[in-house]
């Protein structure tokens, strides 16, 4: 037992139980890797209490639920910050158990301790880099949703909240084949199965029938699952269609005016070559005349048709 702690890496503080008062118990025995870790030789800490390594930054809540298991000699285990004997900061878990004699009578604490700097660091770096993420994701116009592999959602962002009429209490945690049971027999679900088995980005327009709207989605497959972005393109494809439309009826327009105006046009013209005949008598001219006036108004007729067909066009 000596040898074990006297060798460790980690931090070996033995402590008398009693007595017992608000700094804590006193240190009778500290081993090598503590003054390697705190920078305090054990002559600096012995007789005193733990207390000498904590400060501002340490968590007193956590102090407290220690202070309250060494009350009642259970054993406990904290993650908190403890400073250094040059002042530096580092993070230190401790598992403190009581120790019994032979008549199990509590009479020492043994606190095992060991430096997690570099473990919460990178902690703290990725719960900082998600936090990013995750401000990102909720400050973009496109809703957003990932799941895993097991098509359980992990992650549903505002927009996604707002586009398909569902708050992310009711998606987290839940299989997207049991929020909408209709979608593994549409093709999305062929495009997610697709992203999933091949790795591949899918990307394709969709109408959801759960709230009658037409998306624009783009799949990206992770290691971890899909990670799905969409827009809502409703209003795109409406007005795309209306264009349709109104193209369609431009083309009505321009068919009128090469296939009906021009027979009319040609016996205009004819009629006018008509009355260029010197020979005609009076009443010939009168009947010709007749008949250009009736052509010019059905060719009229026709050009007010196809004005006021541009004019309809023109305001919707």
């Amino acid at each position: 037992m000596e040898s074990v702690i006297t060798n460790t890496n980690d931090s070996v503080i033995i402590m008398e139980a009693e007595p017992f008062d608000e700094q804590g118990p006193r240190i009778i025995y500290v081993n090598n890797a503590f003054t390697k870790m705190t920078g305090y030789t054990a002559a600096e800490v012995l007789g005193k209490s733990p207390r000498i390594l904590q400060g501002p930054s340490s968590d007193w809540a956590e102090l407290a639920r220690l202070n309250e298991a060494i009350r009642n000699w259970l054993s406990c285990e904290i993650t908190i910050i403890n400073y250094k004997k040059s002042g530096e900061q580092f993070w230190i878990n401790t598992s403190i158990t009581p120790i019994a004699n032979e008549k199990g009578r509590f009479t020492h604490w043994i606190a095992i301790e060991r430096d997690v700097t570099e473990q919460k660091l990178a902690e703290q770096k990725l719960n900082s880099s998600y936090k990013e993420r995750n401000e990102i994701l909720e400050s973009i116009g496109d809703g957003f949703f990932a799941m895993d592999k097991n098509w359980v959602v992990n992650y549903w962002n505002k927009r996604a909240e707002i586009i398909l009429e569902k708050p992310r209490e009711e998606v987290i945690g839940r299989d997207l084949r049991d929020i909408y049971p209709d979608i593994p027999g549409r093709a999305t679900y062929e495009h997610y199965k697709k992203a999933f088995k091949e790795k591949t980005v899918q990307s394709f327009e969709t109408l959801s029938p759960a709230v009658n709207r037409w998306f624009d989605v783009m799949v990206y497959p992770s290691e971890n699952g899909l990670s799905v972005y969409f827009k809502d393109i409703t209003e795109r494809l409406l007005h795309s269609k209306a264009i349709e439309q109104q193209n369609e009826k431009l083309r009505t327009v321009a068919w009128m005016q090469s296939h009906l105006t021009r027979p009319h046009v040609a016996n205009l013209l004819g009629l006018m070559n008509v009355l260029k005949n010197e020979e005609l008598t009076e009443a010939e001219k009168g009947e010709v005349l007749n008949h250009l006036l009736t052509a010019v108004n059905k060719l009229d007729a026709i050009i007010l048709e196809i004005v006021e067909n541009a004019e309809e066009i023109k305001y919707k």
